[in-house]
């Protein structure tokens, strides 16, 4: 019984710590992009741009005009108005506004220290531009930037450029751009740790209640592997089609619940220590304690790395 106390102890311990770094790192929501501007020292605006294959008509600059009444802008846009020249703008590869002539769902800004920060819900396809204008209709233009999926954190340094009166193609550098996401390593690196932190939590409870079987342990142990494995494929995947947050956490609860039920039907079938309903009491325990934890330190941690 001291053992059994001191395991539920230990293990709701760590719950609370986790707790405390999810919410934490979950304290705003999440995006699609996050995008830093850093050496701009005028006042200006920003918007992101798309293409267009075809000219701009008149007909959806009307339509666009009559759209944006105050709650469009509290929106789609992080200012109470947007610049008037670029609601007719066009640029010399027919890129156009996407948040009047595109999909967005989210768009605000912040001071961070002597740059500004971007945060938005995209729905547009991963190739887009950055714009900038100011007060005298000055137009600063990025490169064409293509994300190989969302949730990057960009940078756009503009320290070597200044508005002028031409429009200011391919401006600055781009910074920050990730690799497709089936390459990069922090994915992996979560689905070892919540495979660990599974595999450790569900050993204890099993050890607490009088298992001792070898094949038990292996069992649980295979099991592991392949839903997590299986987990973080799917969330990898969910990032690379251009899934927003929401639908990768969408993913992610999808994918924990079939790996609870599974777990909870595969264990209490295949292993043979005690009565069966003892058996499927510590795996469900033992699962639910495993998912909590799983959720927290997965969403922690992507939080913390995208």
């Amino acid at each position: 019984m001291k053992k059994k106390v001191f395991v539920f102890f230990i293990l709701f311990f760590m719950t609370g710590a986790f707790f405390g770094l999810y919410l934490q790192a979950n304290s705003g929501p999440p995006s699609n992009l996050d995008l830093m501007v850093t050496g701009v020292n005028e006042e200006y605006s920003l918007d992101i741009f798309i293409y267009q294959e075809t000219p701009l008509t008149q007909n959806q600059i009307d339509q666009a005009e009559t759209l944006m009444d105050e709650n469009f802008m509290y929106r789609y846009y992080y200012q109470d108005s947007y610049p008037e020249f670029l609601k007719s703008f066009q640029d010399k590869d027919n890129y156009v506004s996407n948040s009047l002539y595109g999909s967005v769902d989210y768009f605000d800004s912040w001071d961070v220290g002597l740059d500004q920060k971007y945060v938005m819900f995209l729905e547009v396809p991963r190739v887009f531009k950055i714009v900038l204008i100011n007060g005298s209709d000055q137009l600063i233009i990025s490169e064409v930037i293509e994300m190989k999926s969302y949730d990057f954190d960009i940078v756009w340094d503009l320290s070597d450029v200044a508005f002028s009166d031409e429009v200011t193609y391919d401006a600055g550098s781009i910074l920050g751009l990730g690799e497709n996401p089936f390459y990069e390593s922090s994915y992996y690196v979560d689905m070892v740790i919540r495979l660990v932190v599974s595999i450790l939590i569900e050993g204890l409870i099993f050890f607490a209640f009088g298992f001792r079987k070898k094949w038990t342990y292996i069992t649980f142990a295979i099991i592991n592997v392949i839903s997590q494995v299986g987990l973080t494929l799917g969330t990898m995947y969910s990032f690379y089609r251009g899934d927003s947050a929401y639908g990768t956490i969408f993913v992610l609860f999808f994918g924990e619940f079939l790996i609870f039920t599974g777990e909870m039907f595969f264990l209490t079938l295949l292993v043979r220590e005690k009565k069966w309903y003892v058996r499927t009491l510590v795996v469900f325990l033992a699962n639910m304690l495993s998912l909590v934890l799983g959720l927290l330190i997965s969403f922690g941690l992507m939080s913390l790395i995208y």
